[in-house]
């Protein structure tokens, strides 16, 4: 007994400076147990467990290596809690029934390029006819004159198809996607889109407006300087931007197996990281107390 002890004891030590990361994927991993939990968990229930989780991890703090272990498990429970509390206070309306044809005049909250126009989420919806429906909208506009601005209110006439069910047991959820999405339905414009008014009254993200006017910069400076063959991956990489790519581009990367580095993976994901760390770092150690008594790169 004592050797498993001894064993247990040396495998803790080594994750030394590592614990901030196993809290992280605990915290992960109690949000995935809720996702994937057959039914809806007692609140009640959920509650008290956070509570014990936090009063045990409280007690057990004289114990350099037990209130740490306790810390994991703690971060597990906590994550399982948060998740259900994310959940409890999502207020998404999920259409129901398909609506086949109806006016509306909506709120441009955000919106994407398409292949075919543009992707835009509408809220402050005003049906012609109310019945229930939901307040937010992805829609589908392919008006080649029509161009989406933040806060911008228009109007047009929709057909709209409820999220569909996992077509098999324990495939992709549509549903659960669009309810954490807090998109109500998604639909396209049958009819011309008409622009009440450029600047609606509505909050606005700041941050929001900012990425957008910057990645709107970024695709016109592309445009003005790389030539029309070749810009299209550079879009692509640099913005996201797809729909310039040529479809005998799109057949050749398709072809040589690249087709994954268009689409948002992990070697973006790196490319990022690996920036904000260095710079992060950087400025970090402009600070010599910070520097001399902390491990750069670990806050980084």
């Amino acid at each position: 007994m004592s050797r498993i002890k001894s064993y247990f004891q040396i495998c803790l030590e080594e994750q030394e400076g590592r614990w901030i990361h196993w809290i992280a994927f605990s915290l992960a991993m109690g949000a995935g147990l809720y996702l994937g939990y057959p039914t809806e968990p007692d609140p009640h229930v959920v509650g008290i467990s956070c509570f014990f989780a936090c009063l045990v991890l409280f007690k057990s703090r004289q114990s350099y290596l037990t209130y740490r272990c306790v810390a994991v498990f703690a971060a597990f429970v906590v994550g399982f809690g948060l998740a259900d509390v994310h959940t409890h206070f999502n207020t998404t309306q999920l259409l129901k029934k398909n609506i086949r044809s109806v006016n509306v005049e909506a709120t441009v909250v955000d919106y994407d390029r398409a292949e075919t126009g543009w992707k835009v989420y509408i809220e402050d919806i005003q049906y012609e006819k109310d019945r229930g429906y939901p307040k937010r909208l992805r829609v589908t506009i392919r008006q080649k004159s029509y161009t989406p601005n933040l806060g911008q209110r228009i109007q047009t006439r929709l057909s709209v198809m409820a999220p569909s069910e996992p077509l098999l047991p324990k495939s992709y959820d549509f549903q659960r996607h669009a309810f954490y999405k807090h998109v109500g339905g998604y639909g396209f414009a049958v009819d011309r889109v008409d622009v009440v008014s450029d600047h609606a009254d509505h909050d606005v993200s700041l941050f929001k407006s900012l990425l957008h006017s910057y990645r709107d910069n970024i695709i016109h400076q592309i445009e003005s300087l790389i030539p029309k063959k070749e810009r299209g991956m550079a879009m692509a990489l640099v913005a996201g931007e797809k729909t310039s790519i040529s479809e005998t581009q799109m057949e050749a990367i398709r072809n040589s197996g690249l087709a994954h580095i268009l689409a948002i993976s992990g070697l973006h994901v790196g490319l990022v990281a690996g920036i904000l760390f260095f710079v992060f770092r950087y400025i970090f150690v402009q600070f010599e107390y910070l520097a001399l008594r902390f491990s750069s790169k670990k806050v980084a």
